[in-house]
């Protein structure tokens, strides 16, 4: 593929969804060059790795995370817009952007289901560290005031599995979890108030 033809396409992806709102400008731009250039994601990973999407913004965009959120959206019986309404991912860092209601703990579980999840499908790792959990938490507003994240999650070993100890403490989520993440996800695209189980 030569790169003035490939510069062309990812101009003409640009205008194409340049009345797209964040974040899924994004997701769409990746669609839309995915189709121009005729490509199978799956099958030509190689082929385009990593592109810039504005050299202003400094945005980069994997086509592989396009298609796990697609997945995930999938996976969630959900478009990709809607879980647009519910995570963006920026940078590789995930944030919650839709409100959800209950004590800190509360809030701190059923956050990390969603923070897991992401992780499991988008990103392709299994176990995340605790700085990892904390920080799209803290990214999302929510806070770890009282220190206490990984009780929290240690108490609900239904949903979440833990391995390591401290600040080297990593989890993921169980087969349970990962459908109740998924239900949580739905739940907060139609607005529904949680209360973590």
């Amino acid at each position: 593929m030569e790169k003035k033809y490939l510069e062309e396409q990812i101009n003409l992806a640009k205008e194409l969804v340049a009345d797209v709102d964040e974040p899924y400008k994004t997701i769409a731009f990746g669609v839309v060059l995915t189709n121009l250039l005729g490509l199978n994601i799956q099958g030509n990973k190689g082929v385009i790795k990593k592109l810039t999407v504005d050299k202003k913004d400094d945005i980069d965009f994997e086509t592989e995370i396009t298609t796990n959120v697609e997945k995930l959206a999938t996976d969630c019986k959900l478009s990709a817009k809607e879980i647009g309404d519910v995570i963006t991912i920026r940078n590789g860092a995930v944030e919650i952007v839709a409100p959800i209601n209950g004590t800190e703990p509360e809030r701190q579980v059923i956050a990390t289901q969603c923070v897991l999840i992401v992780h499991e499908i988008v990103f392709q790792e299994d176990w995340v560290k605790t700085n990892v959990i904390k920080e799209a938490l803290r990214k999302s507003g929510i806070q770890d005031k009282s220190g206490h994240l990984s009780k929290y999650l240690k108490n609900k070993p239904v949903i979440f599995r833990m391995r390591g100890s401290g600040l080297g403490a990593e989890y993921k989520l169980t087969t349970p979890g990962r459908i109740q993440a998924f239900q949580t996800i739905q739940n907060l695209v139609k607005g529904e108030k949680l209360h973590e189980n």
